[in-house]
């Protein structure tokens, strides 16, 4: 397996199949869950691991991660509610989706967006 980088998207390419799947809608599709992922490519947690690192230079959790937010800061510039973003993206609860966009946004979806729309 490899991933590489094209079109402004990660492409999964696996040996012995025809086509590349698209790393954001993979992940997206399976609820931002690494052992979701490793069951539709067809490999274990360790090689997606390694595979990972070697073509993207994070972790698996760590690329969902920033995924998963950047997907979140597009939601909500879109204006979509917080609920509705942590309930789209997977999230198992408001506060759960809260605290993470905190950790990496250092403001709250909702602080986020009056910013947002008070600079557009």
């Amino acid at each position: 397996m490899k991933i590489i980088r094209s079109d402004q998207a990660w492409r999964v390419f696996r040996a012995n199949v025809s086509g590349a799947l698209v790393l954001e809608s993979l992940a997206r599709r399976h609820g931002y869950r690494v052992c979701e992922m490793c069951a539709e490519l067809g490999c274990g947690e360790r090689y997606l691991h390694a595979t990972f690192v070697r073509d993207i230079g994070l972790s698996p959790k760590m690329w969902l991660r920033q995924e998963r937010m950047l997907v979140a800061r597009r939601l909500l510039r879109d204006g979509r509610s917080a609920d509705a973003v942590a309930e789209e993206l997977g999230f198992s609860t408001l506060n759960n989706f809260r605290r993470e966009f905190r950790e990496v946004y250092g403001l709250s979806p909702l602080q986020f967006q009056r910013r947002f729309l008070v600079a557009h």
